[in-house]
C-alpha cells in the first residue's frame, strides 16, 4: 500500500492523504524562504481529559521530510537524507475551530532548489498516512569558468560544526568588484551581509567571530583550525570573489552571488539546515 502511494505521488506530483490524515499548503516556493504546512485529520479535543492526556496521540507521530539530491563536485551522487541533510522541521501543536479537533503546524526552510516531500505517518489505529511534495525554485548556478562546477550544496567534510562563513577576495583588486560584491563585502549597515554574520554566525572557543573575509594568498597556517578546513572546501584558483559557508552536515561552496539578497538567502538556507547531535 505504502509502494502504490509514493509511486502515486511521484507520478502526479501532488499531495496524497490517507483517509483521515492531511497535510494543507504550497506545493511549491523558493530556496531560503520559509514552507508552512497544516496537518489535519488529527483527535477531536477531549475535553473531560487533562491537555497532557489529550496529547498522547503525539507520541504515535512520526514526521519526515525528504531533502532533494545533489552532485558531489568530486563527480558521484548522494542522498541529502542519507547524509543528514535534511531542512529542520519546526512543529506547533494548536486547535481547529470547526471541528474542535487537534492541528499540528509544520514548518522547513529549503536550502537547494528541488523536490521537498514531507511524510506524516500515525503509529496507530487506523495507521493513517499523509504525503506531500513541494516543488522549490532556486536561481540558476553560476559556473565557476576556471573550475566549472556550479554552485552547490554538498556534504560538509571539514569536520566543523559550527555555522561559519568564509569569502575570499583579491584586495587589491576591489576597486574592480562589481557594485553588488563591493556591497557584501564592504558595507556594514545595520542590514548589511557583514551584520547579519555578525549577528548569526557562531563564534569560536576562543570568542572569535564566525566569519573571515580575506584575501586568497593570507596563510591560514598559523590561524584557527576552522579557516583552514574551510578553506580546503575551495578550489585551488577560484572565481573570485568566493563563497563558503558550513554548518553540521551541509557546505556550500561558490562564486560570491552577486548582491546582498542572493548572498542572504544563500546564507539563510545554510543556517536553516538540521544539525544532529
Amino acid at each position: 500500500m505504502l509502494i502504490r502511494i509514493l509511486l502515486a505521488m511521484l507520478v502526479t506530483g501532488t499531495q496524497i492523504s490517507a483517509e483521515g490524515l492531511s497535510i494543507v499548503g504550497p506545493t511549491e516556493g523558493d530556496v531560503g524562504q520559509p514552507v508552512r504546512l497544516l496537518v489535519q485529520g488529527l483527535p477531536k479535543l477531549d475535553t473531560t481529559k487533562p491537555v497532557g492526556e489529550g496529547l498522547k496521540w503525539l507520541d504515535a507521530i512520526s514526521i519526515r521530510c525528504s531533502a532533494p539530491a545533489r552532485l558531489d563536485e568530486r563527480g558521484p551522487s548522494f542522498q541529502p537524507q542519507a547524509s543528514g541533510l535534511e531542512p529542520h522541521l519546526s512543529k506547533r501543536v494548536g486547535l481547529g475551530l470547526s471541528p474542535l479537533a487537534w492541528q499540528l503546524e509544520l514548518e522547513f526552510k529549503p536550502f537547494a532548489p528541488g523536490a521537498y516531500v514531507v511524510i506524516v505517518d500515525s503509529n496507530h489505529p487506523p495507521f493513517d498516512l499523509a504525503i506531500h511534495r513541494v516543488e522549490i525554485r532556486g536561481p540558476p548556478d553560476p559556473v565557476n569558468p576556471v573550475h566549472p562546477v556550479k554552485n552547490q550544496f554538498i556534504p560538509n567534510t571539514t569536520g566543523v560544526d559550527q555555522f561559519s562563513v568564509l569569502i575570499l577576495e583579491e584586495q587589491q583588486s576591489r576597486g574592480d568588484l562589481s557594485a553588488g560584491h563591493r556591497d557584501v563585502i564592504l558595507a556594514t549597515d545595520d542590514e548589511s551581509v557583514r551584520s547579519w554574520l555578525d549577528k548569526n554566525t557562531e563564534a569560536g572557543p576562543d570568542g572569535s567571530r564566525g566569519f573571515r573575509i580575506l584575501d586568497q594568498d593570507t596563510d591560514l597556517v598559523r590561524d584557527a583550525k576552522r579557516w583552514q578546513q574551510l578553506s580546503s572546501l575551495a578550489p585551488e584558483s577560484p572565481s573570485l570573489p568566493y563563497l563558503v559557508a558550513v554548518h553540521g552536515a551541509c557546505a556550500f561552496v561558490g562564486p560570491l552571488p552577486s548582491d546582498r539578497a542572493k548572498t542572504l538567502q544563500v546564507l539563510e538556507a545554510v543556517k536553516g539546515v538540521r544539525r544532529d547531535k
